[in-house]
């Protein structure tokens, strides 16, 4: 765990269950503006944000997850998504959906905007919400 979240104990025994994890690289860059603002907005303490940035290279270094990259064609599969004015989604969501998909990869999320649309766009997606109530 990298800091404590509402859901932080569903997610880890959800990571604990599935030994293939992959992200993207965009999840890297995610992570710490994440890190950032709750820095700056006295959430985390700057030597704790240290302490998680240097745990999660360390994962990323010994491979804990598969790294994806955020290859042409995904910026213009979530393109093509949101041009169709159909697909309701955040720009860095759509880009993490088109990456999970051209890899045909299950998504896991707490987000439940990203579950919706994920799930509306026929993905297999994992709410980390929904396995809390079950």
């Amino acid at each position: 765990m990298y800091w404590p979240e509402p859901l932080s104990e569903v997610a880890q025994a959800f990571v604990r269950q599935h030994a293939d994890l992959a992200v993207s690289d965009l999840v890297e860059v995610e992570l710490f503006s994440a890190l950032g603002r709750r820095v700056r907005g006295g959430d985390v303490a700057e030597e704790s944000a240290k302490r998680i940035t240097a745990l999660f290279v360390t994962h990323l270094e010994d491979q804990r997850f598969d790294r994806l990259p955020v290859e042409r064609a995904a910026y213009l599969t979530a393109r093509a998504w949101l041009s169709s004015l159909q697909i309701v989604a955040r720009t860095l969501d759509a880009l993490h959906l088109a990456v999970a998909a051209s890899h045909d990869l299950e998504l896991a999320t707490a987000d439940a905007g990203m579950a919706r649309t994920a799930a509306a766009m026929g993905m297999r997606v994992y709410h980390v919400k929904t396995i809390l109530r079950n």
